[in-house]
């Protein structure tokens, strides 16, 4: 069966939104709603779906239907297109023209004021916003050096992606309680560079609590696990939790439908020191949400790079950063000490550099099995900086 599209009845739903209190009809929001359904017509008939009327409903027609103008249970209202694979409900489109999505308003950011910003932090906001735009990868890697100001960096770009960039909500996700007050310290230090105002004024941060999230936050701070804790309704509360915050788990989490954390909840989630923590156990909440990932590391390590699906779109390393004289160097003195005459283990699951000996590249990588040495010819290393 070929799409087709007709006509809106009068008595749709969509066109009674359509008629003011006199009756008359609004031309102008009526034609503006045909012409985004003819659009959205022709672009899932050209993704393989066979889009049928309400009345003419045929669940067995294609692998793919999309039925238009479907009433809800009540309660529920309307969906302008409800979404069936194989007879079953798997989303739904809402036509509306007046309001674009973030993707469709990241294709459009003004240009970045650099002031205030380093070169590094240039170039990473500039990648973030490009891979955006382009759309091809629902996640992005930034491999930033420790101290070079990746919290800045992510501050910079949430509020532009607020402002400009169409997004409502963010999740801030931090390895631990204090470090997420740290974070939400750099918020409330930001000022805006366009009108001077601090970050907080325009755009309201808070720590993830048992109350949830207002509905006019827009920067959500927060633990992996707290986040996990309030999808399966758990309490929550505002102070440091060791127990909760340091909870490791044995197998890969499993997340349900959370009322009050839907998969929408989000525009977008950053994951600070991210090689810490979403490759794993925890991979399953940040799969949970609609939203796009973005992951700040010093220290990226294979299973980093996976999950980002390769698309490392600014990379600043340590030495980089010396250079620049963004970080400080280190003298190195020899001296003897019980592990070099002795050796030593290094546990499973540490992150160690590893350097090509053909390229000279140094990237970290995460150890499977315990590396156990003996008494080195050399000594070992200690460092104090300069």
């Amino acid at each position: 069966m070929s799409a087709h599209c007709c006509a809106p009845d009068p008595r749709s739903p969509s066109v009674r939104t359509a008629v003011d209190e006199r009756g008359t009809v609004d031309d102008a929001r009526l034609a503006a709603e045909q012409r985004a359904r003819v659009r959205i017509d022709e672009q899932l008939t050209a993704a393989g779906w066979v889009v049928q009327d309400r009345r003419e409903m045929n669940l067995f027609a294609a692998p793919g239907v999309a039925v238009r103008e479907v009433v809800m249970a009540p309660g529920h209202g309307r969906v302008d297109y409800l979404l069936y694979v194989d007879r079953r409900i798997v989303g739904v489109i809402e036509a509306n023209p007046e309001r674009p999505t973030w993707r469709a308003k990241v294709r459009d950011l003004p240009p970045l004021a650099p002031e205030g910003l380093r070169p590094a932090q240039i170039t990473a906001i500039a990648g973030i916003e490009r891979s955006l735009a382009e759309g091809r990868h629902d996640r992005a890697l930034v491999q930033m050096a420790t101290g070079a100001g990746k919290t800045y960096t992510a501050v910079s770009e949430c509020y532009r992606l607020l402002k400009h960039g169409g997004m409502r909500r963010i999740l801030f996700l931090v390895d631990r309680t204090n470090l997420g007050e740290q974070t939400k310290g750099e918020f409330e230090g930001f000022v805006t560079p366009d009108d001077g105002r601090k970050f907080p004024s325009l755009y309201p941060v808070d720590m993830l609590t048992a109350a949830g999230m207002l509905e006019s936050t827009s920067v959500v701070i927060s633990t992996i696990q707290r986040v996990h804790a309030v999808l399966h309704d758990r309490t929550v509360t505002a102070d440091d939790d060791p127990g909760l915050d340091s909870y490791q788990p044995d197998a890969p989490v499993e997340v349900p439908y959370s009322t009050k954390m839907p998969p929408e909840s989000f525009d977008l989630v950053i994951v600070d020191e991210c090689h810490r923590s979403i490759y794993g156990v925890w991979r399953g909440v940040l799969e949970y949400f609609d939203a796009h990932l973005l992951g700040l590391t010093a220290t990226p390590v294979k299973q980093t790079f996976g999950f980002f699906r390769q698309n490392l779109v600014s990379e600043y390393t340590y030495p980089q950063s010396v250079v620049d004289g963004v970080n400080v160097d280190f003298d190195v003195y020899r001296i003897s000490t019980e592990i070099t005459e002795q050796g030593s283990t290094v546990e499973a699951g540490a992150v160690v550099p590893v350097m090509d000996r053909r390229t000279r590249v140094e990237r970290y990588k995460q150890l499977d099995d315990d590396l156990t040495g003996t008494t080195a010819p050399k000594p070992a290393r200690s460092s104090t900086a300069r």
